[in-house]
């Protein structure tokens, strides 16, 4: 169906609007309407399948030692852990969807070709390894790690520089990838600005678990006295 060139400057709305009109204004040699027309074809269809249908074009790929996949001329990161490992790509208009054989999915907008879409969350247990390279990518790495790890690279940097920063920061991302990211965000908020972070973020043991320590049979009649500040008088007494 050839439509009028003046249709190329409506918009979505405009042009649906004059779809409607037509689907009623319009009568064939037996004048019928398109709209009266299409309500016999809906009896004849097909009923619809279950579930939505996915606009998209499905496609194996296999992860380069840098845990990149390339579409189309366009590469995508996924996890670091898929390096070297087929991937099953579903490549839609706006985004590309990455299945791995883990099952987790990684979710990328649509690239143009020689386009790259990198997600440096994907490179944690990496980059934990190499302060170096938080170095030459902190800007990526805490655009995508987000609050309040900005506000803590910011901080270090402006502590003691970027070199010191990234060191820190290398541990930090370690603990995200040991503990997970809510621990480590609930501990980074749990911290007084100005202690150190990496003291922060270590696992502190709780008090009932300090109690309930069995102590050895031998020592538990042993009583410790506490020392008293008066006892170093009595030691000093004899001093001339």
């Amino acid at each position: 169906m050839a439509f009028p060139s003046y249709t190329k400057f409506l918009t979505p709305s405009g042009f649906l609007k004059r779809l409607d009109a037509s689907a009623i204004e319009k009568r064939n040699h037996e004048g019928k309407t398109i709209s009266e027309r299409f309500v016999v074809e809906v009896a004849l269809m097909l009923p619809l399948p279950n579930r939505a249908f996915r606009a998209d074009k499905m496609q194996t790929g296999c992860a380069s030692r840098r845990a990149l996949v390339k579409l189309a001329g366009a590469s995508y990161s996924v996890w670091c852990e898929w390096a070297g490992l087929d991937v099953v790509a579903h490549v839609g208009v706006t985004e590309v969807e990455l299945v791995g054989p883990d099952q987790r999915r990684v979710h990328h907008p649509r690239q143009t070709c020689g386009g790259r879409a990198i997600d440096y969350r994907h490179y944690l247990p990496e980059l934990a390894r190499k302060p170096q390279a938080v170095r030459q990518v902190a800007s990526e790495l805490i655009r995508d790690l987000g609050s309040p790890f900005r506000e803590l690279w910011q901080e270090l940097v402006d502590e003691d520089g970027p070199r010191y920063a990234s060191r820190v920061f290398a541990k930090v991302i370690e603990a995200i990838v040991d503990l997970g990211r809510s621990c480590v965000v609930e501990r980074l908020a749990a911290r007084v600005k100005g202690f150190p972070v990496l003291l922060a973020l270590r696992p502190s043991v709780p008090l009932a678990e300090h109690k309930s320590m069995s102590v050895p049979s031998s020592l538990r009649d042993i009583e410790v006295h506490s020392a008293s500040v008066c006892d170093y008088d009595a030691l000093l007494g004899g001093a001339a």
